[in-house]
């Protein structure tokens, strides 16, 4: 669809998730929602989903899964300036990660109610435009996962840390 700008999938069925295709070919697209989706990885092992939406500027993802094939989702958008990342269940493994490359990116929203996004997260640039960052976990995560978490906000100005989270850290790092 060449018109779409606001587009919202929710799969209610627990299995399977909703397999997306390789690349989402709605260049109009400014905001995105995707709830138990399956990422399908291109010939390099990354999922880009979002490569092709290039107006996008909204994107939340809620208990998206990555296939057996893919690796790394790769999210990928050079107007993206919100995203809200919720109980990913890309795999509890180092092997698989979410990488962005969003360099006009102001809020980032990272939360983990269900113990899922045990998966490190990493960026391909330094996120300058960062205003906005949040950390919401309610079940344990490593140390060296929320590092990596917090490097993603090396440059924020506003970093909001749960009471949930910050207990979390508490507990697990003493």
């Amino acid at each position: 669809c060449q018109s779409l700008t606001y587009l919202s999938l929710h799969n209610l069925s627990s299995t399977p998730p909703l397999e997306l295709p390789k690349s989402l070919q709605l260049p109009a697209l400014k905001s995105l929602c995707l709830i138990n989706v399956l990422f399908t990885a291109t010939d390099n092992v990354c999922a880009e989903p979002f490569t092709t939406c290039n107006l996008l500027n909204t994107l939340v993802l809620k208990y998206c899964f990555l296939h057996n094939d893919a690796k790394i989702l790769f999210i990928s958008n050079s107007n993206l300036s919100s995203l809200k990342l919720m109980d990913l269940k890309i795999r509890d493994t180092f092997q698989h990660k979410v990488v962005l490359s969003t360099p006009n990116l102001s809020s980032l929203t990272i939360t983990n109610y269900l113990g899922f996004s045990h998966q490190p997260f990493s960026s391909t640039c330094n996120l300058s435009c960062l205003e906005e960052g949040t950390i919401h976990t309610t079940t344990y995560i490593s140390y060296s996962v929320f590092i990596g978490w917090l490097q993603l906000f090396a440059n924020v100005k506003i970093l909001k840390l749960s009471y949930d989270t910050l207990r979390i850290l508490k507990v697990s790092f003493l």
